[in-house]
Parts: structure tokens; sequence; C-alpha cells
């Protein structure tokens, strides 16, 4: 049975749209398509709007049967509201990151002037960020897997609970099974009562197989372990909490699952008075982090079942169309992981193992950026074709001239054009 995967990676610009399409053919012509996509948020939403408007037309009648998150920064998740408006989206994908860390994005969400926003999209953001799930429940998703950090981390947020693999296996129409494998927690909260939602809560990473007759699809995550004391961890993040809830005034409680529940909404209206703003600028500078060292990998590759694979690759105009045979390839995206530091970088490597020798394209980690992976990342990646840094185009920001030099001629940047859009198509042909 011939069968056929599209990878694409397209033009939002500086945040990320990564989609993805397997496709089977039955005897009788007819097609069992699974679709999948990455992170969906822009810096400039107007542009990402047209994007995800034109990506619905094109797969109008297909639900998005999996969407993976990689963390909670706006400039990957921008687009979450119009998506789940076009789209059924089945299963969504995300690493557990603590209240601390929300807060964070939301202080720099309200905080940096310039972004082409309204005041409705500041508030979509911070609705998100109070309860998450219930944002997504209402969105229709049926099931949400939180990817926790190692085991070994003992951040104590959640009861741990023994499950593997976890999940009853069911079918995404048309016809995929899904199996999912990693070590449960528990349910990160009860789902409303009128509600069909399941939601969990995992302890490292998760890998999910989705099958159709004679096709497999592999998507292996990885949210990097806590290196911090947890305890420690915890007391920063009551300090943070508490300050901020004083300063607004807020008497808040943590939400059971995870969430602000009220704290985003509430620094978001603190911070629509200038003199106000101000103030958050001085928490903000002694918390300032990133959620970027909880963000998700996710790696996909398909499962072939004879080493009689024929794979292709198409890359924009300026890059030469290549057919080339051999084992089956793999896309790689890593969000905004933190990935300089050689410690970091061997856990994420040895996680993913062998098959980063079969990536073929790469998504460099924050757009790019020098502070995220140098040469000794784009060293682990020996198969790789192409590193995609998705940029604003035109040398500003990103990529880093550091990361630049280290890709060569294999850096390709994605921008708001349509020109720049990049793809990677495989097809094994039907086995006479």
């Amino acid at each position: 049975m011939p069968f056929s995967v599209c990878w694409r990676q397209l033009n939002a610009g500086q945040g990320g749209l990564h989609v993805g399409r397997a496709a089977t053919d039955s005897a009788g012509g007819s097609q069992k398509i699974l679709n999948w996509i990455y992170d969906c948020g822009a810096v400039r939403r107007n542009a990402l709007d047209d994007v995800i408007d034109d990506y619905a037309d094109e797969h109008s009648h297909e639900p998005i049967d999996l969407l993976f998150i990689s963390h909670f920064d706006r400039d990957h998740v921008s687009g979450l509201d119009r998506l789940l408006r076009a789209k059924q989206v089945t299963e969504v994908v995300l690493p557990h990151v603590n209240d601390g860390d929300l807060a964070v994005a939301m202080m720099e969400e309200v905080l940096r002037p310039g972004r082409d926003y309204d005041t409705a999209r500041r508030d979509w953001f911070a609705r998100f960020l109070d309860d998450p799930i219930g944002y997504l429940r209402d969105g229709g998703v049926e099931r949400i897997v939180w990817v926790g950090p190692s085991p070994f981390s003992g951040d104590g947020e959640f009861r741990a609970l023994d499950s593997s693999p976890f999940g009853p296996d069911r079918k995404f129409e048309p016809g995929w099974a899904v199996s999912r494998f990693g070590r449960l927690r528990n349910t990160a909260t009860a789902p409303a009562a009128e509600s069909t939602t399941e939601v969990f809560t995992t302890d490292g990473p998760v890998e999910i197989h989705a099958h159709a007759p004679d096709a497999t699809m592999r998507f292996l995550t990885y949210r990097p372990p806590l290196h911090e004391n947890p305890h420690i961890r915890l007391v920063k993040d009551g300090i943070l909490l508490d300050t901020l809830t004083r300063l607004i005034g807020l008497n808040w409680t943590r939400s059971d699952g995870p969430g602000l529940n009220g704290l985003a909404a509430a620094i978001a209206r603190f911070a629509r008075v200038d003199a106000d703003r101000e103030k958050l600028v001085g928490i903000y500078k002694r918390f300032a982090r990133g959620s970027n060292r909880a963000s998700l990998s996710m790696l996909s590759v398909p499962v072939a079942p004879s080493a009689r694979t024929a794979w292709a690759w198409v890359a924009p105009d300026k890059k030469t169309p290549r057919l080339v045979y051999g084992r089956a390839p793999a896309w790689l995206c890593t969000g905004d992981a933190e990935l300089l530091k050689e410690t970091a970088l061997c856990d994420w490597a040895n996680h993913f193992g062998d098959l980063l020798d079969d990536v073929v394209v790469a998504l460099l980690p924050h757009h790019g950026s020098d502070k995220n992976s140098d040469a000794d990342f784009q060293a682990r990646l020996p198969g790789a074709e192409w590193f995609v840094a998705t940029s604003r185009g035109g040398g500003r920001h990103h990529p880093g001239p550091l990361v630049l030099e280290a890709a060569g001629e294999r850096l390709i940047e994605v921008t708001n054009e349509i020109s720049t859009i990049l793809r990677l198509k495989y097809r094994l042909p039907a086995l006479s």
C-alpha cells in the first residue's frame, strides 16, 4: 500500500507553524489521513491569521489529530484561538510548566511594547494561561497530555501513579489507530461534568505511535528535567507569586491543575496603567526567566515496513529538489529549547539516540538564537540537510551570527514570504 508523508514549515515568520500530513492509499482509492501541527504562533499575528486560514481551507474536511505545543511564549501559541475556531483538534500534547514560569510569561507579554496585538488578544493570552485545560476543553479538544519533567526532578506538584502505556487505544478518523507510551502520574484535573475530555500528566517523555495498514508514524517528545533543587524552586515560585499578588492586591489561591487561576488576567488589567506597568518592570527584572527550559522537542519519523524506501524532499526555489533512496527521514522540532550547555545537550541527544542520524530537517532552537544552541547542536545531526530559522527576515534578531556561521549553506530562513515555505516529502511505493 502506498504511504506518503509531507512535512511543511509554513510562512508564519518569527514564531512557529509546522504542519505534517501522512496518507495511505487503500485498494478502493480512498485515503487514510493523519494531520499534526507543532506550535501555532508568531510575532506578527495578522500575517499568521492568513496562514492559518489558508491551511484550514486547504484541509477543510480533515481534523488536526495531534497538536504539539512547545511552550507558552506567545509567539508559539498566539494562533491557537484562530486554529481551534477553524479546525477540530483531537489531541493536544504540551509540557507541564510551573505557575512561576506562567506568571513570568504573562509579565513579559504585557511589558513588551510594539507588538501587533490589541487588548482583546492580550486578554485571550491571559485566559489561556489562567486555565489552559479549560480553554482547550472549551475549544473541543478530546484529549490533553501534559509532558512532565524527568521523574528524578521530584517537583512534587502531582501525585505519582504507575501506568504505562496510558490511555485507551482508539482510532483517529478515518482509520489511524494511536498508542501512547509514558510514565503516567494522574489526570491533571477532573473534566467538567458535561465534558468527555481526558487529561493526563506524565513523568518524562511521551512517545506516540499512529498506525494505519502498512504504515506507522512515530512522534517522540522530550521535555528536559528540572536541574534546580525542587524545594528551592518551589520557594522561589512562592516568593514571586506572593510578591505579584501583594502588588496587584489580589486574594489568590493556586489551582488544582496547571494554570494561574485568574492571576494572568489580573496582571493584564494591572498593566493597563502606565505607573503600574513600571512597578511590574521591577518584579520582572528580579524574577525574569522564560519557559524555554521546559520547551518540548518533537521528532516525527515514518516507520518503513521494509528496507525498500524512497524519499524526496522539496525545498524553496533557491534550493534544488533531490531524490534520494535510503532510510525514512525524520523532521525535528525544538521550540525554544535551551541546548547551549553540554549537560542539557547530552541529555537531549541521549533521549533521541540514533534517530538523530535520520533527521533531514531540524528547526533551530529559539529561531536560531546564539543563546540556545551552537555548532555542537548541529554536529549531533550528521545527516541534516537543512537547519531552519523561523524569523522576520532581513537579519533582524535571529538567527545569531554564530549559528549562521556553523550552518553555512544549510541554513534556511522561513519568514512571512510564501516563497520561503520549506517542504519535505516522503513516499513509500507499494511493494510488488
